[in-house]
């Protein structure tokens, strides 16, 4: 799971059209940058949940990272003419390991979002 950084505070730098921009530009690079039978799908605001079947924690750290990564380089233009770029927080959850039901597993992944956003956002955490 994750969620942009100050969401409200980009909106209001670049005004509803610029926000709208970012989600669509970011659910773009999220999808061509994973597996083709990974589900990318915005879960509400400016959240996104990623599904990746049968992948490691490791593997999953990493693809966490190089989408983090790759987030820093979008840019959108604001509603003032200024370029924008926004950061995202990502907590990862693992089947069967961190839970065994889909409510359980999603809650978790919320549960380590909510902790990479108060050590600081622009990070990824992975439930225990």
């Amino acid at each position: 799971m994750l969620d942009i950084d100050h969401f409200k505070a980009f909106n209001d730098l670049a005004g509803h059209d610029g926000g709208d921009a970012l989600l669509r530009q970011l659910g773009a690079y999220l999808a061509k940058n994973v597996r083709r039978f990974d589900t990318v799908c915005r879960y509400g605001g400016e959240e996104f949940l990623i599904i990746l079947p049968k992948i490691s924690a490791l593997n999953a750290q990493h693809l966490a990272e190089k989408l983090r990564q790759g987030v820093k380089k979008l840019q959108v233009q604001g509603s003032s003419g200024l370029t924008l770029q926004c950061t995202i927080s990502l907590g990862i959850a693992l089947y069967p390991q961190t839970a065994a039901d889909t409510e359980t597993l999603i809650k978790a992944a919320d549960e380590a979002l909510y902790r990479a956003k108060n050590n600081g956002r622009d990070q990824s955490i992975i439930a225990l």
